[in-house]
């Protein structure tokens, strides 16, 4: 059968989109236009995937059709009986912006699916990736390839079609930011790209002069926003209507029954010629070139269109036709053709009147365009449509080109030749429009230019034998090829710290046959010790080594050091270690018991206090329990809890090693023996327990590489203590030391405002440190009204430097010029004191669609579905340990009640003997209810799902059947606070280092540097990590220098812990501080902060952009009031 297709639309939860559209109104407008096939649009938006299921109902051909009871009348009544059912396929578009080889690219993809249960869990696995809700075009961070690779994972009949491929702003061969081929962009997967969506502003003709674009199929959408636009352009089909037959003929053209296309006459599209709207500027190819791509009214670059980029990738001249190409037909739609000839607006009453009396008397409108014989429109209409519709038809129109988001304009007649037509008394003058001779011509005709076939791109990537880089400087080689021995190594911020020290562990096996098995590395963080590793892992792989060395972090070498010594600890070899949560249970269980909640507020003071207890104690350490037994009966108690149920937590870590090599030298001896050779990274972090730890293991004379940077020392409320750092050559006195000034990450201008602000408490010299990048003479510091108003100063900071995340800031001007520099999400974060101030920013960029990546340990392992799951995985990984049990229950399980709950956990045993797990013993207990042998019974069904994927080792979906058997609904798994911990999943097979590494994490370990989100973090997580843009919020006296319940602060901490945040950003620095800010459900007004009076004036560009002109100019005048 022959029909019409329009697969690419949106529904009303995508940006600039009409709140009218709904299944409804588009069967209407389907039937009016004559399109027998329409998108969905939008099916990963959460909120129109229900309105989808909701309305359609499958067809068992794979297309859906609308319930019978939501079918619409039609306000016109069309001739003919039999008309074409309308039948819909689940459609989507999604935006990907994302770095790929140093460049920002912003692709638009055309999606469509099969099936509800592919779309579904298509939209589910993007829920994961980045923000589906607040728009129904997503913004990801994803790379199009990629996307690609997870649609076909979803299910192998989907189809990926690239939007609108010649779009400057957001298209694969965008002149803005695309790439040179669809093989460049999709790579390994290009053979899964048959179709490609050619966009308003090209038409077939213009594609077939680039030669390698013959093997694709072109197909034409409306792109419609509103339901009057659909099949504006479309495609002509025939064959079976079926979601199969329809994709065979997109594969295989007219021999399956693909026809060909209706279009846009290019020259109306919106970025059809290059310009620049607000000058007003319209230019062709050629004129652009002898511009140099500069605006000749104002001096900025242009936006160059798609003639442009086509002229630019053809190797072919214009009226080339390809073997295999099929025909197509340029249409005007008809009221636009009824409005020219009434001399008034399209949505004008009497057009519409009209528009649809035509449409009652002769059928469809795209019929009357294209299909319609002339004589039979002629008993309908006046003579002048006829002849409109002819011109159209042949392609006689008159063209403004269209420009920098700016429509075009068609015209079918002169002022005279309208006037000429007898009988036409209705008809108004047309308005005249003013020429510009020099800058825009009405009619162009554009030569193309002529070239050989561009090169194959080619993907492989060069292995090369690594050298001792070249590129190290005099300082970082002196610290790489010192003799061994104690070596102090001062790294200022950006030196190359981690390079360094990885640096010298390679030269120590290249060139002085160093063991690898010899070394330790140690460091603070999961995240950077993987970093770490995985560099030398890419040397030593290369070059054959087997050996690793043992890189590491503090309390997993403590870790590692009591299972290899378990026997003496009395504990099981592999023992549980607690997490935050499971201590505050113990606590709260020893409270119960002793009804003593002893002097502690929180957990972490427990640390503070054991280390100030070792501080005191000299050079004799004491048995674990005895420590704790002697600061409080609390503690005693806990501790004699972890005894008896075999667990240790992570202070354990560090203070049962440390007791055990202080009390067994021969142990001491051996671990001495084992690591001849040791590094500590972020060296003016560590506190007393590391350090002693790090004495014993490393006494004078050994080979002890230390670096790090002591204005860097930001965790002394943990217990670290920079003093460590500064003293290291009084415990090591023969130790060299190095200093490492020259930075590499930020520009000369951010380097001396950080430098400046924490001159006056420096404990290394930092205007000693250079980089020689250049870049911007100022800092931008923005004073804003609330906290509101910086959230959105940020948002539009962000839009233009990226050049816009859609069309809508593109169009409406939030994105600036849209010439941006070569940013993208990922390169940005925004960074604040405390979680709280980040939330306004967070629901900013979110309403924007613009994808986020926060990293909030806490608030992830807070969330009680989170704490369920994992209570159910550790149970069913150690199901013998009571422990395990005592915590599910005390979490709770599906249909066990909180009574029956507690009776439970104060009934459990102390151990359960030989292979018994708890599931046995709770039968052979048997005084369980009905009610509750029931929900066991029910409980134990349900995880044998997690079991199976336990066995897998595929560890996100043991999560996922973990947080489903503890009461999880499904749909709750697409939250945030999910999304880090089931990505970090999958990047372990070992159930137990997964676990302990959640145990021990922080917040920087939730950080995965390959999201292409805008990164929200703490100063304190940001330590380690850059970005090129950062923006440092909340900068108000209390948040910086922070001052929690009144306590006094630390104030050369807390300016350190600035200057850690003013040295992530590498191009461009932005602090903002609000003047009232919302806390505790009162408004208060705020300070700036006092470091910013630090900062000197003359690169300070003070702002004040939600004020008024008057506002403004008292801020310029008073800049150094505002900071006293």
């Amino acid at each position: 059968m022959s029909f019409i297709a329009d697969f690419h639309i949106h529904s009303p939860y995508s940006r600039a989109t009409s709140k009218n559209l709904c299944f409804e109104t588009l069967y209407q407008w389907a039937t009016l236009k004559g399109v027998s096939l329409i998108g969905t649009g939008d099916f990963t938006h959460p909120a129109w995937l229900a309105e989808i299921k909701e309305k359609l109902i499958p067809d068992s051909k794979g297309l859906f059709k609308l319930r019978d009871e939501n079918i619409p009348s039609l306000n016109i009544k069309l001739p003919g009986e039999n008309l074409t059912p309308i039948r819909f396929m689940l459609t989507c578009e999604i935006s990907n912006i994302y770095k790929y080889k140093g460049k920002t690219r912003k692709v638009h993809n055309l999606i469509c699916m099969p099936d509800f249960d592919s779309a579904t869990r298509f939209a589910n696995k993007l829920n994961l990736i980045g923000n589906i809700r607040s728009d129904g075009r997503p913004i990801l961070g994803l790379d199009s390839r990629d996307l690609l690779e997870i649609l076909l994972e979803t299910s192998e009949e989907a189809v990926l079609v690239p939007a609108h491929i010649w779009t400057p702003w957001f298209s694969v061969l965008g002149s803005k930011s695309g790439f040179d081929s669809i093989e460049e962009c999709y790579r390994d997967l290009s053979e899964h790209i048959f179709a490609l969506e050619t966009g308003l502003s090209s038409d077939p003709a213009m594609n077939w002069t680039v030669s390698k674009l013959d093997g694709y199929t072109l197909i034409s959408n409306s792109d419609a926003h509103s339901a009057p636009r659909i099949g504006r352009e479309a495609n002509l089909f025939d064959c079976e209507m079926s979601y199969n037959a329809i994709m065979n003929a997109l594969r295989d053209g007219s021999e399956k029954g693909f026809l060909g296309t209706l279009e846009f006459f290019p020259q109306e599209g919106k970025y059809h010629f290059d310009g620049h709207r607000k000058c007003d500027v319209c230019l062709s190819p050629e004129q652009s070139k002898r511009y140099n791509g500069i605006c000749p009214s104002c001096g900025k670059p242009l936006t160059l269109g798609v003639m442009y980029r086509v002229v630019e990738l053809a190797d072919y001249a214009m009226g080339r036709e390809p073997t295999a190409a099929l025909s197509y037909k340029s249409i005007v739609s008809l009221d636009k053709i009824v409005a020219e000839i009434m001399g008034s607006g399209s949505a004008s009453k009497k057009v519409q009147r009209e528009y649809h009396r035509l449409l009652g008397s002769l059928g469809a409108e795209l019929s009357i365009l294209v299909a319609l014989p002339f004589d039979t429109i002629g008993k309908h209409a006046s003579s002048i449509l006829v002849e409109a519709i002819r011109r159209v038809r042949n392609g006689k129109v008159h063209a403004s080109p269209g420009f920098d988001g700016q429509y075009g304009n068609i015209q079918l007649f002169t002022d005279k030749e309208r006037n000429d037509y007898s009988g036409q008394t209705t008809f108004f003058p047309l308005q005249k429009k003013e020429e510009d001779n020099t800058l825009v011509k009405k009619e162009m005709k554009v030569s193309f230019i002529q070239r050989p076939d561009a090169p194959k791109l080619d993907f492989e990537i060069t292995k090369e034998k690594h050298q001792q880089s070249e590129r190290l400087n005099e300082a970082q080689k002196e610290a790489i090829e010192s003799p061994f021995g104690p070596l102090l190594v001062i790294a200022g911020t950006g030196t190359g710290k981690t390079r360094t020290l990885v640096e010298r562990i390679i030269w120590l096996i290249n060139e002085k046959s160093v063991l690898p098995r010899t070394i330790l590395a140690v460091t603070f963080s999961n995240r950077a010790a993987r970093e770490m590793a995985g560099r030398i892992e890419a040397v030593l792989a290369r070059e054959g080594v087997q050996e690793r060395p043992e890189i590491t972090t503090f309390h997993k070498l403590g870790l590692k050091i009591v299972i290899e010594n378990h026997s003496e600890f009395e504990l099981k070899e592999q023992p549980v270690v607690l997490s935050e949560n499971d201590i505050a249970y113990v606590f709260s269980r020893i409270a119960k018991q002793t009804k003593d909640s002893g002097n502690i507020s929180d957990f972490s003071c427990l640390e503070k206090r054991i280390i100030d207890f070792i501080e005191k104690s000299g050079d004799c350490i004491a048995v674990p329990e005895d420590i704790y037994k002697q600061i409080d009966d609390v503690f005693g108690h806990y501790t004699d809890y972890k005894r008896k149920h075999g667990l240790i937590d992570f202070i354990d870590l560090l203070v049962l090693p440390l007791s055990l090599l202080t009390n067994n030298q021969e142990i001491l001896a051996q671990y001495r023996q084992q690591w001849q050779h040791i590094f500590v990274d972020e060296y003016q972090d560590v506190n007393a327990l590391q350090y002693r730890l790090l004495r014993l293991l490393a006494p004078a004379g050994k080979d002890l590489f230390v670096i790090g940077d002591p204005d860097q020392a930001i965790y002394g409320f943990r217990g670290a203590d920079v003093g460590y750092f500064t003293r290291f050559k009084d415990d090591y006195p023969d130790a060299h030391m190095v200093k490492l000034t020259r930075s590499y990450r930020s520009t000369n201008t951010i380097l001396k405002a950080s430098g400046h602000m924490i001159s006056c408490s420096a404990l290394a010299n930092k205007q000693e440190l250079w980089s020689g990048i250049s870049g911007s003479p100022h800092i931008d510091v923005s004073r804003l009204p609330t906290e509101s108003s910086q959230a959105e100063n940020v948002l539009k900071t962000i839009e233009e430097l990226i050049g816009g995340s859609s069309y809508f800031a593109v169009d409406t001007g939030r994105s600036g010029d849209g010439n941006a520099s070569d940013i993208s999400f990922g390169d940005i974060a925004v960074l604040y004191r405390v979680h709280s101030v980040g939330d306004s920013i967070v629901k900013a960029l979110g309403r924007s669609g613009i994808p986020t990546q926060r990293t909030a340990r806490t608030s992830i392992l807070d969330n009680k579905g989170v704490k369920a799951a994992l209570a159910c995985i550790k149970l069913i990984a150690e199901p013998q340990n009571v422990f395990n049990a005592e915590n599910l229950f005390y979490i709770g399980i599906p249909g066990l009640s909180k009574h029956s709950a507690a009776r439970l956990v104060n009934t459990l045993p102390s151990e359960l003997s030989g292979n018994e797990n708890i599931f046995d013993w709770l039968k052979r207990w048997g005084r369980l209810s009905h009610t509750e042998s029931q929900a066991i019974r029910h409980f134990e069904m349900n995880i044998q799902s997690v079991v199976a994927a336990l066995r897998c080792k595929d560890l996100p979906k043991a999560l996922e059947h973990a947080a489903l058997a503890m009461g999880t609904e499904k749909e709750e798994l697409q939250q945030p606070h999910w999304s880090p911990l089931i990505q970090g999943a999958a990047f372990y097979t070992d159930l137990s280092e997964f676990l302990t590494t959640i145990s021990l994490g922080k917040d920087a370990d939730f950080y995965d540097p390959r999201v292409e989100g805008v990164t929200l973090m703490t100063l304190h997580a940001s330590k380690g990590l850059e970005w090129k843009v950062v923006f440092i919020v909340g900068c108000e006296e209390g948040l910086i220098p922070y001052n929690e319940y009144n306590k006094k602060a630390d104030l050369n901490e807390e300016r350190r812990l600035f200057y850690v945040g003013m040295t992530r950003a590498k191009q461009s620095l932005f602090i903002s501080y609000a003047e009232s800010r919302r806390i505790k459900g009162r408004r208060v007004k705020r300070y700036p902060s006092p470091f910013l009076a630090d900062i000197p004036s003359n690169i300070k560009n003070i702002k004040a952009p939600f004020f008024s002109r008057k506002a403004r100019k008292k801020v310029n005048g008073l800049q150094l009031e505002l900071f006293k």
